[in-house]
């Protein structure tokens, strides 16, 4: 009681003032009583122990801000509702929404995210891993969805900035066209190839197909590349009656890239380099298989069919024997000899 007393600047008062300061914070709920606290023994009686309650932020003094501040692009009703996640987000809302009313139509060729972020924020990662410099705890997107723009194409289009393509290796041959193009899930392969092509004494052949750019697609890690085929690739990649083909592991896995990379290419219509996959099949014939790699999940759904329907039954017989008894071939079984 007596440390309460300091604290609230009345321990010199009297003691009725004392004794309505008390009583006072124990109707506004800033103390209860220690129970088990004895009795001053003076009249009105006081215990002698209290507990101090934590107080909650009152965070309206934030709404006439949230309400009639931010920009008219930015929707301030999640945080009307939620003044109190304003507060942690303040800083960024205000530096945001500060910049719209700078920048009221936007003009010119749009930047990277990165290169918005740090315009705006001061850090160039922010809109994927927030403050974290400084301890923040929400990043650009969760302040964009926030104030209504919950979409990640849809916050780029508001701040005019586009996501940075993760690019690609490729080796070219010729950039005439039209021409077959060769995307290879394997370094060695790419390598191997690469110099069979460059070779004068060599026809610009793979397994007898003609191939004027070999492209290293690198497996799952690069499947997102090709979503942005469009940005990577140079325009005689793109050029009409060009034919893309693919070629990896003859596994459960690297068959679901192939997959993978169809989908995320979809304009290109990427279909298996049979060439390739029946040269692998033929040398594997009567040797000892590896067997398949750690995690290898059997097909499921019928998901399988697109990359089988480009083979005849005999081949996909082969093939499917091969993974159903645990084994796989990999793209390594061919070396710069084989092509």
């Amino acid at each position: 009681m007596e440390q309460i007393l300091e604290e609230e600047h009345v321990s010199r008062s009297s003691y009725d003032v004392q004794v309505d300061c008390i009583r006072s914070l124990l109707a506004k709920g800033a103390l209860t009583e220690i129970r088990s606290s004895p009795k001053n023994g003076r009249i009105p009686p006081l215990r002698t122990g209290y507990y101090r309650c934590l107080q909650e932020e009152d965070y309206r003094e934030y709404l006439p801000e949230i309400l009639n501040r931010l920009d008219v692009r930015l929707d301030p009703g999640y945080y009307a509702k939620h003044p109190d996640r304003y507060a942690k987000d303040r800083n960024y809302v205000l530096l945001l929404s500060d910049y719209l009313k700078r920048r009221p139509v936007f003009s010119g060729e749009t930047v990277s995210m990165n290169e918005r972020a740090e315009e705006i924020f001061g850090y160039e990662k922010f809109f994927d891993r927030g403050d974290e410099n400084r301890g923040g705890s929400s990043t650009g997107f969760d302040i964009l969805r926030r104030l209504g723009h919950p979409d990640r194409n849809e916050a780029a289009a508001l701040l005019h900035f586009h996501f940075t393509a993760e690019p690609f290796a490729y080796a070219v041959i010729s950039r005439e066209t039209p021409q077959n193009l060769l995307i290879l899930e394997n370094k060695d392969p790419f390598c191997g190839m690469r110099a069979h092509l460059l070779d004068p004494k060599a026809d610009s052949a793979i397994c007898g197909l003609p191939v004027s750019t070999l492209i290293f697609g690198g497996g799952a890690s690069k499947e997102p590349a090709f979503r942005d085929f469009d940005l990577n690739a140079e325009p005689y990649m793109k050029a009409p009656g060009n034919t893309y083909y693919y070629a990896g592991d003859l596994d459960y896995a690297g068959i679901r890239i192939y997959g993978s990379f169809r989908d995320n290419a979809r304009a290109l219509s990427i279909r298996p380099c049979l060439p390739v996959y029946r040269a692998m099949l033929r040398k594997a014939e009567g040797r000892r298989l590896c067997p398949a790699k750690a995690g290898q999940r059997p097909f499921s759904g019928g998901e399988e069919e697109e990359f089988f329907s480009w083979f005849s039954q005999k081949e996909r017989d082969m093939i499917l024997l091969i993974l159903r008894a645990g084994n796989y071939i990999p793209q390594e079984i061919l070396s710069i000899t084989d092509y």
